[in-house]
C-alpha cells in the first residue's frame, strides 16, 4: 500500500475531504512508487476522473496542456492497454523534472513531453507548436487542458487557444477536460468553446469541466 501522497491544508467541507480521501485511495492502486503533489497540482478527484475516463471509455491517445501529476496518472492508466500520452509543456526546467519522474515511475515508453515555449497570439500567450516534427500528429481521444498558467491578472483566458487542438486533432469520439473551472477565466473559455463546438455536450463539477463528443459512459 502506497502512503497517501496528498494532504490538503485547506479547510473544506467534510464531503470534499471524504471525496479526496477516496480518490487518493483509488489512485494509490495505480502507482508503483510515491507521486509528489503540491498546492499547484491537480486535485485527486480530477486525477481520478482522468484514470476513470481512460479505463471506462477506452481512451488510447491522450494529449494534455501542462505537465504534472496528471501526466503520471495518465501514463499509469494507459500502461495496461498500450496507449500513449503526449504532454505539452512551456517550461524547460519543469520538463526536466517531469522527465526524471517519468523515468522513476517506469513510464518513459508511454509518455512524451514536448517543450513548446509560450509565444504571443493576439492578446494571449500560447504554446509555440512546431509545424513539423512536434510529436503531435493524428487524432486524440482525450485532451486535458491544465495549462498554460492562467492565474495572473490579464492571463485569465490563457487556455482559450486550446480550441486549436479540439478543432484540428480531436477524434469524432472524444473527451476534453478543462481544469480550474471555478475561476472566471476558465468559465469564459468554456462559454467560448460552447459556441465554437456545438457538437459537444458540456457538464461541470466544482473543479473541472467535461466536454464530450460521441458515445461515452459516465467516468465521475
Amino acid at each position: 500500500m502506497i502512503v497517501p501522497f496528498f494532504c490538503s491544508t485547506r479547510r473544506e467541507p467534510s464531503e470534499s475531504r471524504i471525496e479526496e480521501a477516496l480518490a487518493i485511495s483509488q489512485l494509490s492502486k495505480l502507482q508503483r512508487t510515491y507521486l509528489p503533489m503540491t498546492s499547484s497540482s491537480m486535485t485527486p478527484p480530477a486525477l481520478l476522473f482522468i484514470a476513470n475516463e481512460i479505463f471506462i471509455n477506452n481512451r488510447r491517445k491522450y494529449i494534455e496542456c501542462g505537465a504534472g501529476t496528471s501526466t503520471i496518472i495518465a501514463g499509469y492508466a494507459m500502461e495496461p492497454c498500450g496507449g500513449s500520452v503526449v504532454s505539452i509543456e512551456h517550461d524547460a526546467d519543469w520538463k526536466s523534472v517531469m522527465e526524471a519522474e517519468i523515468e522513476r515511475h517506469g513510464l518513459a515508453e508511454i509518455i512524451t513531453i514536448i517543450h513548446c515555449p509560450l509565444q504571443s497570439e493576439s492578446d494571449l500567450e500560447w504554446y509555440s507548436l512546431p509545424s513539423t516534427g512536434s510529436g503531435i500528429s493524428g487524432e486524440y481521444d482525450f485532451l486535458v487542458v491544465d495549462g498554460p498558467p492562467a492565474y495572473q491578472k490579464g492571463k485569465e483566458q490563457a487556455r482559450l487557444p486550446a480550441s486549436f487542438l479540439i478543432r484540428e486533432h480531436m477524434a469524432d469520439n472524444c473527451t476534453v477536460m478543462l481544469d480550474d473551472i471555478s475561476r472566471p477565466g476558465e468559465q469564459a473559455v468554456l462559454a467560448s468553446w460552447k459556441n465554437e463546438f456545438p457538437s459537444f455536450t458540456y457538464s461541470t463539477t466544482e473543479r473541472f469541466a467535461i466536454c464530450r463528443r460521441g458515445r461515452s459512459f459516465n467516468a465521475l
